[in-house]
């Protein structure tokens, strides 16, 4: 039972050198299996997603023939997996609309990225087929290179958990993780998020052609940001 295992959780500290585990109380305990960890003094920024000022709408073209390339991170392929700039981009030739949402953000006062990434995503569709929504965020250096942080993926006809019909011109809200991240940002650089419905050859092309517009007003990033002086990492224990 998931929700048991949950609530039963005890909470322990241990030191980055493996020693001196501690439950919750201060008492000395034995080691254990952990899964999952975050370290103290986190707090959690949310982001609201703008292209410039007065902008609260962008639209992007998803096209199954001209799909959104993989750029970058944990692909299968050594040629392709790694640091790389990702391209600007591309239109749609029968609709002249780009095939990404690119949203750069300006990262005041974020130093480290430490701990659990979520965005939430509001869009409609131009016709009622279900599509995958695809996130990347990238740190991006003064020079225009860019490293690739994480990136996220959730289809539309289940944004709430079930599936659910999708309507034509009618606004979703997609929630998506992130997942946990370690990441120290470097000085002078930007946070660049990609939203586009493709991402391939990491994951098949889906859903049909349409025109997806996304309200930036309703649409945040939240980011973990840690303060690195802490010395102790918290680890949840799922135990008897």
């Amino acid at each position: 039972n998931t929700s048991r295992m949950i609530s039963d959780a005890t909470w322990l500290v241990m030191d980055y050198g493996g020693h001196c585990v501690h439950d919750e109380e201060g008492e000395q305990t034995e080691g254990s299996a952990a899964l999952g960890f975050y370290l103290g003094n986190v707090i959690l920024v949310r982001l609201p997603l703008s292209i410039h000022a007065g902008v609260t709408r962008a639209s992007f073209s998803h096209n199954p023939s001209q799909p959104r390339v993989t750029v970058g991170g944990n692909t299968f392929s050594y040629e392709t997996c790694g640091a790389w700039t990702q391209p600007p981009a591309v239109t749609d030739t029968e609709t002249g609309v780009p095939n990404q949402v690119d949203v750069y953000i300006a990262p005041s006062g974020l130093t480290t990225l430490f701990g659990h990434m979520t965005a939430s995503v509001r869009v409609r569709l131009s016709t009622p087929t279900d599509i995958d929504l695809h996130l990347a965020l990238s740190e991006v250096d003064a020079e225009g290179g860019s490293v690739l942080i994480a990136r996220g993926v959730q289809r539309v006809s289940h944004a709430s958990g079930d599936a659910i019909p999708v309507e034509a011109g009618e606004w979703i809200q997609v929630e998506f993780d992130l997942w946990t991240v370690s990441w120290s940002l470097q000085p002078d650089t930007t946070l660049h998020l990609s939203i586009a419905a493709s991402n391939t050859p990491m994951y098949p092309v889906y859903g049909a052609h349409t025109v997806v517009e996304v309200d930036l007003a309703s649409s945040t990033l939240t980011l973990p940001s840690a303060n690195m002086g802490d010395s102790c990492a918290m680890l949840v224990h799922y135990g008897e």
